[in-house]
């Protein structure tokens, strides 16, 4: 388990009983722990929701995302995957997704500012990818004559009659 490049935990039931050396690191756990239930320990922050999705899953493969605490009390936000054994034993591979989600919420928020710039805006402004039109602004759905952005998002740009001068 050492060789792989994720941290790993081998589960017997619900309860985690061996590491390999980046799930131990991932959780601040010393080399030989006791075995951990995943439902009760501190180390796995369940809500409701999750922990009903759990019960649906378990014990069949899936993922879920999770805050998971480290022995320090530093929390981070976590995918984890479960694979089960015909034995009755699970594979827990957990990621740390903290940095994934802040580059999400950070391109959200540049795209939630760059929607209201354009609509603010008097010029009319499309959004063309491949040649096909992908957003609209109100100013040039009026100045193409439509209505709604569904009228001709999804279109050729060169549908509308423009093209290139000079």
């Amino acid at each position: 388990m050492d060789a792989l490049g994720e941290a790993m935990f081998l589960c017997e039931g619900l309860q985690l009983v061996r590491a390999n050396n980046l799930g131990r690191f991932m959780l601040g756990l010393e080399e030989g722990f006791d075995s951990i239930d995943l439902l009760g320990s501190r180390h796995f922050v369940w809500t409701e929701k999750d922990r009903a999705y759990f019960d649906l899953r378990w014990p069949s493969a899936f993922r879920i995302e999770l805050d998971v605490e480290h022995s320090d009390g530093h929390r981070f936000h976590a995918k984890l995957k479960f694979s089960m054994s015909p034995a009755g034993q699970a594979l827990l591979q957990i990621t740390d997704i903290t940095e994934q989600r802040f580059r999400q919420a950070a391109l959200l928020d540049r795209e939630a500012h760059y929607r209201k710039l354009t609509a603010l805006a008097q010029e009319g402004i499309a959004t063309v990818k491949d040649g096909v039109i992908v957003d609209a602004n109100a100013r040039f759905l009026s100045l193409v004559g439509v209505e709604r952005p569904d009228q001709i998002i999804g279109d050729r740009i060169e549908s509308l009659g423009f093209r290139k001068l000079g």
